[in-house]
């Protein structure tokens, strides 16, 4: 919980490391294109996306986050990176509180590059069906370039 919001937050756990030491490992493979690696998530991934993107944002392309909780302490370096935040506002089980949270703050933010999108009625297992017929997530995803490392 953080305290100071009244809302969820996440914190980086074992397997987020393990995921960045794999990512880094790989990103020196010259047959991978380090411009166009992206991180999804859903639930306790969808936190983990928001860990993973705080530690390192200058690896990835983008990043999508569904239904997941994110972490609040590193909104200056997420400012102007791609993140989608989606979200069922009838989800019990990782309230959507935390990401409208995380949304409005970062959005105060110069130049943010955060959205979010929120299914009105939609709980938390729902998401994982509707996800894919309701929303253009994959042509937003593959259409982001992580111009950081290009330039």
């Amino acid at each position: 919980m953080d305290s100071a919001r009244a809302v969820l937050r996440s914190i980086m756990q074992p397997c987020g490391e393990m995921a960045l030491a794999l990512i880094d490992h790989y990103r020196h493979d010259p047959r991978v294109d380090t411009n166009r690696i992206y991180v999804v998530g859903f639930s306790m991934g969808a936190s983990t996306v928001t860990n993973v993107i705080s530690r390192h944002p200058e690896w990835f392309a983008a990043a999508i986050s569904i239904s997941g909780i994110p972490q609040f302490d590193q909104l200056d370096r997420l400012q102007k990176f791609p993140l989608m935040l989606i979200h069922g506002n009838a989800d019990n089980e990782n309230p959507i509180d935390s990401d409208r949270r995380f949304f409005r703050e970062i959005s105060q933010k110069k130049s943010a590059k955060t959205s979010l999108i929120e299914y009105n009625g939609l709980g938390h297992n729902e998401m994982q069906q509707e996800i894919v017929t309701r929303t253009n997530w994959a042509e937003w995803l593959f259409g982001q370039v992580n111009k950081s490392i290009s330039e």
